[in-house]
């Protein structure tokens, strides 16, 4: 496959901000892939990590992961700012979600982004209808420090322009997607885990449980007896926000 990135001249090197397996963590799986496929698709482009800890120790981390920020010690991300500027990286991808970063609403962020000197894009995981004061300030500084923003659903994109005032032409939807894996009947999974027979209903407890049990027996009507609600991860365990 012809690389698209390959086209965008004086791009030699890329930063990508969030957390990185091993640590068990949804934004870590994703940041991972995201740094992985990014680097097979344009091998000429250095494409590495600064990886997020939750614990001082951190996590042994691959050779992709260059930079660890404690994510409540507000002096590691003026550091990471230096490092990024000395390394003379020439993009910074911050995969941000609120609970991630240290500070009041993940304030400390803003600080690493106001001493960078290079552009800043921003992948929202999370983009609340509701904010709190302090979350709704925080997310407008960082969309003023972003140079773009990108969101994985029509209704993120809604959501920074009618409630964040995030000028359309700043922000970019793009498909949330996973890794490209081989098709395996599901009967062998069902079997693993003795649910064979059964309709299956997979979610992420982002969701309140209850709301959860809702879109799963809705999606299953007229009959949704035969089906079990089965939950994917528990990473937001530590956020509480919605």
């Amino acid at each position: 496959m012809t690389s698209i990135i390959k086209y965008y001249e004086g791009i030699d090197s890329v930063a990508v901000i969030g957390n990185y397996l091993p640590r068990q963590c949804g934004i870590a799986t994703f940041t991972t892939d995201l740094v992985e496929a990014l680097s097979e698709e344009a091998p000429d482009i250095n494409c590495w990590a600064v990886a997020i800890n939750d614990k001082p120790e951190g996590y042994a981390y691959p050779e992709k992961v260059r930079f660890e920020i404690n994510q409540n010690n507000l002096t590691d991300y003026s550091v990471a700012s230096e490092f990024l500027n000395i390394s003379q990286v020439d993009i910074v991808c911050v995969q941000h979600e609120f609970g991630l970063f240290g500070g009041p609403a993940g304030s400390h962020l803003l600080k690493l982004l106001g001493e960078i000197r290079m552009p800043v894009v921003t992948t929202l995981h999370t983009v609340l209808r509701d904010p709190a004061p302090e979350y709704r300030e925080v997310m407008c500084k960082l969309s003023d420090l972003s140079d773009k923003l990108i969101v994985m659903s029509r209704k993120a994109f809604d959501f920074l322009k009618d409630i964040y005032s995030v000028p359309e032409e700043k922000i970019a939807f793009i498909h949330h997607g996973i890794p490209d894996t081989p098709f395996i009947d599901s009967s062998f999974n069902k079997d693993k885990f003795g649910v064979e027979g059964k309709r299956c209903c997979s979610h992420s407890d982002c969701f309140p449980p209850i709301r959860a049990l809702k879109m799963c027996c809705g999606r299953f009507r007229p009959s949704p007896e035969n089906t079990l609600m089965l939950p994917i991860s528990s990473w937001e365990q530590h956020i509480r926000i919605f």
